[in-house]
């Protein structure tokens, strides 16, 4: 309740979503709330890119900020998980690199799976996958 609470409070224009001045804002309101997590707030900040085609969601605002205060790392276990998939250190992922993990992972997925896949997370639709879609798309789900 305290989490959409605060997201109702910093959506001003409520539409329902966060754009970046608001996102900011709320992350403001956590540091002053939570001031033992100061880094661990300003790192989700840095890694988060929002604009009006990819605003923060309330569910999303949600499971972010619960597991902050419950003290999980979700962004540093996220960055792991996206060098698993970026093979090339090109701080994005291709259909190719998430056909080699799932093969590695013992799962045939088809092209048709993939492109499915692709086009579920690939928000800016530039045929792959940057860290701030990989944690929309991780977030969600």
């Amino acid at each position: 309740m305290l989490y959409e609470q605060t997201f109702n409070k910093f959506d001003l224009d409520r539409k329902g979503y966060l754009n970046e001045i608001e996102f900011n804002e709320s992350i403001e309101h956590f540091i002053k709330a939570h001031p033992e997590k100061v880094n661990d707030l300003t790192e989700l900040k840095k890694q988060i890119q929002i604009d009006e085609d990819n605003p923060i969601r309330k569910d999303e605002f949600r499971k972010l900020m619960y597991a902050f205060i419950v003290g999980q790392d979700p962004i540093e276990e996220l960055i792991d998980v996206f060098k698993i998939f970026d093979k090339d250190n090109s701080k994005e992922i291709t259909d190719i690199e998430i056909l080699h993990v799932f093969d590695k992972l013992g799962l045939n997925l088809s092209r048709d799976d993939i492109k499915t896949l692709m086009s579920e997370a690939d928000f800016d639709i530039n045929n792959s996958i940057e860290f701030e879609e990989f944690i929309k798309i991780m977030i969600v789900k």
